[in-house]
């Protein structure tokens, strides 16, 4: 499973946790992309357009994890809190059969230990759906499936599937097009993540970009096709 890991890092790859908190005070968009960004790695990306963009993967953990900046928020954890995360993580990793993608973590104080929710990982690939957490019951470390029967099983062909680069240009546009429905994008502009999805109900490998941390666009990761997005201030309307 190491190899897969280090994949997501150094391949064709991949942020979570995944965008996606659509809620009524947002605008939804229909689709639809510009005739010349149909094939985007034609169109020459921009130093700005291309510093915009991460990888939502900070590190890995073992063979079996890898996990986002997001499991380190607030930001006020001491360095010993994160070197205690890590080596929670490497007892779970050494108990799994399956690989994760670790999105987050918090302090449990009446338990005296941490709890941290995850997604699963196919060949590379996260997938949003599947959701994995800490048994609250169990005094062990560990992560296990939630809200599921049974982990996704589908076979993922990764042929033809984009370099994330070549999505820079059409997201960045995109995004900038809904600048009036962006988080902060007066003081910040246009900034975001990206990570390597799979929806096992649509049966699409898709790059999932979170856009100034409440908006998203998803682009079919073989075509470059917008498939859905989703812009949102962060303004609670009432």
């Amino acid at each position: 499973m190491r190899g897969n890991i280090k994949s997501v890092i150094c391949g064709v790859l991949v942020a979570a946790t995944v965008a996606g908190c659509v809620t009524a005070c947002g605008k939804k968009s229909d689709g639809q992309r510009d005739s010349r960004r149909r094939f985007s790695n034609t169109v020459e990306t921009t130093a700005e357009e291309s510093k915009a963009f991460k990888l939502d993967i900070a590190g890995t953990v073992g063979d079996h994890i890898i996990y986002s900046d997001n499991i380190y928020s607030p930001g006020n954890y001491t360095d010993k809190e994160k070197k205690d995360m890590m080596r929670y993580l490497e007892a779970v990793d050494k108990t799994l059969d399956v690989d994760l993608y670790v999105t987050g973590c918090s302090w449990v104080e009446m338990d005296n230990n941490w709890r941290f929710y995850a997604r699963q990982v196919i060949d590379g690939i996260v997938v949003p759906k599947v959701f994995y957490a800490t048994d609250w019951d169990r005094t062990e470390p560990n992560i296990v499936i939630v809200d599921r029967r049974r982990p996704c099983e589908d076979k993922l062909d990764k042929t033809g599937i984009m370099e994330p680069d070549e999505l820079f240009d059409a997201a960045y546009e995109r995004a900038e097009k809904h600048s009036d429905d962006l988080n902060d994008y007066s003081r910040k502009g246009i900034y975001g993540r990206y990570l390597l999805c799979y929806d096992e109900d649509k049966e699409v490998i898709y790059y999932a970009f979170t856009i100034n941390d409440y908006s998203y666009i998803y682009f079919d990761a073989k075509t470059g096709e917008i498939i859905e997005e989703y812009y949102w201030n962060g303004d609670i309307e009432d």
